[in-house]
């Protein structure tokens, strides 16, 4: 009997930035503990990176329980994921503002 797949959300088309409101459940890369504590999921590569000058908010993950993630969601509700090394300083999980650098490409 085959165990069922831990994720429930299916993934989406990463070609885009995808706009999230409060409440949208996403699936993402394996913290599915971690990200359970918000409302809000997202896939993304850890790759991706956020750019200056967008100012964004902190939604999950910390660096010690996260392992190098963050989720973070622009002012209009776009989310992106950037890695720890990407941050300007340490943040923790209680949504600091910040100012960044590179959005998910954008259709």
């Amino acid at each position: 009997m085959e165990t069922q797949d831990r994720r429930r959300y299916p993934r989406r088309d990463l070609s885009r930035a995808i706009s999230l409101v409060e409440g949208d459940k996403i699936l993402t890369h394996g913290w599915t503990q971690n990200i359970s504590q918000c409302g809000v999921y997202f896939v993304a590569p850890l790759s991706d990176r956020v750019p200056s000058g967008i100012p964004v908010k902190v939604r999950l993950g910390s660096h010690k329980q996260s392992r190098g993630s963050y989720i973070l969601q622009t002012v209009t509700g776009e989310a992106i994921i950037v890695r720890l090394e990407d941050l300007p300083r340490r943040t923790g999980h209680k949504g600091i503002a910040l100012e960044f650098c590179e959005q998910l490409a954008v259709e």
